[in-house]
């Protein structure tokens, strides 16, 4: 055996049979003692039971070394049992203490007698720790081996898992026994297996039991949708691997590292969300934006998918808001989790407000000098979001009447304009000093709530409204719209404090539900998902499992292996290693839409392409991709269902389709087999040079003449 392998050693079993064996002269010894020493109070009737658990460790060593070729959980056992036999120990050196202890207060042959069953005991707390150390050198023997073969072993897992083709997970587990087997036998024979050796076996012995599995469960769509995803695994783990890469500007190893701390987020989050898949979108994006390596902290990252899978945020909003937090050193969730509070006391105090979506879509848009005026906190962000809200405009109009305020005599002189044209009293003095200092908010507010008296017939006028939009610094239009905007908060404030004083809360509770109102959690936002997106969340979520554990030098090492592993599938279903790859890359392209275009639906194409597996190919990926667009069998099927139950009624009499002819009239008469063979015969005499006479013409004749009156 390699010098690897010395836990799955003839040694180490003879290790363990040897504690055995003094483990039970240990347990004879010690009984002896109990009996010469029997008027000396103790509690030692279980500790044969002790004794008998060490003796046993020897069975379990020769049953994990025998079974771990075919076994997925010999790391996890041999630890468990290594854990249980230091137990022991433990259990043992506590005896050991309290017969020492009494020894120390005793005399004589009571002395004697309980220093020698504390020396009995020692030598059993050294068997149970050396039996401990058998197993140690097993589990980390089964390690190495699951390593080595981890190929088989996660598909087996993985497919596993999967609805639809958890059948066919056997298969896998057979192919990663086989290749355990080959790594072994190596290793007996001193020598170390390569990959490709590996799977070369595992991939003999995958064919044998897929086929096995095929016949069994005459399934083989199911065996093709299972290698079909085995394929877009490697595909999947290759491409994200090096798509980190390249947008981190690192090594691929470097970008496997990273992708180990997005493993580390779901672990710890336990949200679908943060799937490898999700989690590597959002440092490509947040890369994107910040247009340089960003290295984002595991709470930003976790936010981030928070915010576009579940606010819905674009990438660019969600990034945009990420590096702004980061610049600024505020905790990402803490920081959405305020705002989303803020949103709930201002609806409570309002009865008005806004999405949380729109709040954090705003905030984002804040760039430049509007962020600056708020020090570049979301938080005072989304607070001045919500107070120009008030008054019907965003932040970039509230930072366009703030700058309009400081062009100091454009602003005085238009503020005079409009008072001359609406006859009222404008003062916007407190508001440029607010402006002045940045408080943009503020500045909007005291300039809109003055123009808010203006009357419908001065709102009708396009040339007082052109003067007001002077002096505010905003348009007419934009004016107008804010008017409404402020229209309908009002009202909606107004009927709101209505029901808090006068209503019931049933109606409060109607009411703030219709308008949006209720206070909203974190918690009730991650619920919001549907169905198709929490399937779609799960696949990328199962499939991050295989791919958070392959790295991109793994795939590199396995290049050539799983070409031999390809190439042993589909020698044996008539497809060569290198068309079933490409065919294999092109399959998974092949779109429903395709499908229907090529006049099929899903559930024809599926049992079609099944079909056609059997023939062309264990991936069944060229029978599928090629049936989309083999024009005669695509031609023949959109004839079949055409035709298929189909009546034609004439004036006079019916022809449909019948099952046991080709077509049957109304009245009995028949285009059968015997109608069809006349016509051969006829054909047949025409093209052989007979002249045939129909209603007085040549047969030849008469179909031209037809063919041209047509």
């Amino acid at each position: 055996m390699a010098e690897e392998f010395k836990g799955l050693s003839k040694e180490n079993l003879k290790v363990a049979e040897e504690i055995r064996d003094t483990s039970e002269q240990i347990k004879l010894a010690f009984n002896r003692l109990n009996k010469e020493g029997k008027d000396i109070s103790g509690e030692f009737s279980k500790i044969d039971q002790l004794f008998n658990k060490i003796g046993r460790g020897a069975d379990k060593v020769a049953n994990l070394q025998e079974n771990i070729a075919n076994s997925s959980k010999t790391t996890a056992d041999a630890i468990k049992e290594s854990n249980g036999q230091r137990q022991i120990a433990r259990n043992l050196q506590a005896k050991i203490d309290n017969l020492l202890d009494r020894a120390a207060n005793s005399t004589g042959r009571i002395k004697k007698n309980l220093e020698d069953k504390a020396k009995v005991l020692g030598d059993a707390r050294d068997q149970a720790s050396g039996m401990a150390d058998s197993f140690d050198k097993i589990a980390n023997d089964a390690a190495t081996l699951d390593n080595k073969t981890i190929f088989f072993n996660k598909l087996a897992e993985v497919v596993g898992d999967i609805p639809g083709i958890r059948k066919f997970a056997g298969p896998f587990k057979d192919a990663a026994a086989a290749s355990k087997k080959t790594v072994l036998d190596m290793a007996k024979a001193g020598k170390n297996a390569t990959w490709a050796q590996t799977l070369k076996s595992g991939g003999a012995a995958f064919l044998k039991s897929i086929k096995g599995a095929v016949k069994a469960f005459g399934l083989i769509g199911a065996a093709v949708a299972a290698i079909k995803f085995v394929v877009d695994l490697f595909i999947s783990a290759n491409k994200q691997s090096v798509e980190l890469a390249r947008s981190m500007g690192s090594s691929v190893d470097q970008a496997d590292q990273l992708r180990g701390q997005f493993a580390d987020i779901r672990r710890e989050t336990g949200l679908t969300r943060n799937n490898t898949v999700q989690l590597v979108k959002a440092q490509q994006a947040l890369n994107e934006e910040f247009g340089a390596t960003f290295r984002a902290s595991d709470d930003t990252l976790d936010n981030f998918t928070f915010l576009t899978t579940r606010v819905k945020l674009s990438a660019e909003e969600a990034s945009k808001l990420s590096i702004r937090m980061g610049a600024t050193q505020e905790n990402a969730n803490l920081t959405s989790d305020n705002i989303l509070s803020i949103s709930n006391n201002f609806k409570t105090a309002n009865g008005f407000g806004m999405s949380f979506k729109g709040i954090m879509k705003a905030v984002s848009e804040a760039t430049g000098q509007v962020a600056a005026s708020f020090g570049f906190s979301n938080e005072a962000i989304a607070k001045g979001v919500l107070q120009v809200r008030r008054f019907g405009v965003n932040l970039q109009q509230a930072s366009n009447i703030a700058s309009n305020l400081l062009d100091f005599e454009q602003s005085i002189g238009a503020e005079l304009e409009a008072e001359l044209l609406t006859g009222q009293q404008f003062n916007l003095e407190r508001a440029r000093a607010k402006a002045a200092t940045g408080d943009i908010a503020g500045a909007t507010a005291d300039v809109l709530s003055q123009m808010q008296n203006l009357t419908a017939e001065q709102r009708r006028s396009p040339v007082i409204m052109e003067a007001i939009a002077k002096a505010t610094g905003i348009s007419a239009d934009e004016l107008q719209r804010a008017y409404l905007i402020q229209g309908n908060n009002n009202v909606a404030a107004d009927e709101y404090y209505r029901l808090l004083k006068e209503g019931t809360k049933d109606e409060i509770n109607a009411f703030l539900i219709r308008s949006n109102l209720s206070e909203q959690a974190r918690k009730d936002i991650e619920k919001r998902k549907t169905a198709e997106e929490n399937f779609t969340e799960a696949m990328e979520d199962l499939k991050s499992t295989f791919v958070d554990f392959v790295n991109g030098g793994f795939l590199t090492d396995l290049s050539e292996a799983i070409k031999s592993f390809a190439q042993f599938v589909n020698n044996s279903f008539g497809e060569s290693g290198d068309r079933s790859k490409a065919v294999a890359e092109s399959a998974m392209e092949v779109s429903d839409a395709q499908i229907r275009a090529a006049g099929l639906t899903i559930d024809e194409f599926n049992k079609i392409a099944a079909k056609a597996s059997l023939n062309k190919g264990m991936f069944g990926i060229t029978s599928d991709a090629a049936f989309a667009t083999n024009t005669g069998i695509d031609e023949a099927r959109k004839e079949l269902r055409r035709v298929k139950n189909t009546e034609i009624k004439p004036d006079d009499f019916t022809i449909r389709q019948n099952p046991k002819d080709t077509l049957v009239m109304a009245g009995g008469t028949q285009f059968g087999k015997e109608t069809n063979g006349l016509l051969r015969q006829l054909i047949s005499a025409v093209e052989g040079g007979k002249i045939i006479n129909l209603e007085g013409r040549k047969v030849g004749e008469t179909l031209v003449m037809s063919s041209y009156k047509s």
